[in-house]
């Protein structure tokens, strides 16, 4: 869950941030927000303004995430769907949130990587329901490597998705993030981050 006040920080770059908002933004109790900006306050990555909170280092931000979610056991689940590429208009049809992310998405943005299936976050509290309807519309499970990765996770995930090309992409820093945590292509992760820093400084 901490990594929510992290994705919201370094979505809204360049802002001074009240706790209200972090704690409207994060769903989080404030007891717990409280424990977290205090701990970043000391390590120097925030300066404080009566209620406002403004980054100062937002590479320290983001050390701090990838820290948090490589500890973390992603589960991903790999399928076989003849439709892959039409897997947007499907979840929308059916009104499921989704955003993709990692090498499909990036390729969406520029291009710098290869196509490797496509990967997509999907809410976990509702995940079961969703494969079962795809099931329903030829998804099979792959015990190999498949052309479908789907993903359950918490829901503010989706937080800073942004619509290009016909598909709901995750946060340009959540998507940074998953490049760098594949290893492979934690330079492009970099550079995306570089980018979106630099676009909003």
């Amino acid at each position: 869950m901490k990594e929510r006040v992290f994705r919201l920080f370094l979505n809204r770059v360049g802002e001074w941030i009240s706790f209200k908002d972090i704690f409207i933004e994060t769903g989080l109790k404030k007891p717990y927000i409280s424990r977290i900006l205090k701990s970043l306050l000391l390590e120097g990555l925030l300066i404080r303004d009566g209620d406002r909170f403004h980054v100062v280092d937002y590479k320290g931000i983001f050390r701090k995430w990838i820290e948090i979610r490589d500890k973390i056991d992603l589960l991903k689940y790999f399928y076989v769907y003849p439709q892959v590429y039409k897997i947007n208009r499907i979840l929308e049809d059916n009104g499921v949130e989704y955003a993709v992310t990692g090498l499909f998405a990036e390729n969406i943005i520029h291009g710098y990587t290869p196509i490797s299936g496509v990967e997509i976050y999907l809410d976990s509290s509702i995940f079961l329901d969703i494969v079962e309807m795809l099931g329903e519309k030829g998804l099979l499970k792959s015990f190999g490597k498949g052309n479908l990765i789907l993903i359950p996770y918490d829901k503010h995930v989706f937080y800073g998705k942004f619509f290009l090309r016909g598909w709901w992409i995750v946060s340009f820093p959540q998507l940074a993030l998953d490049l760098v945590l594949s290893k492979k292509y934690g330079d492009i992760g970099y550079k995306l981050l570089e980018e979106w820093l630099e676009k909003h400084a």
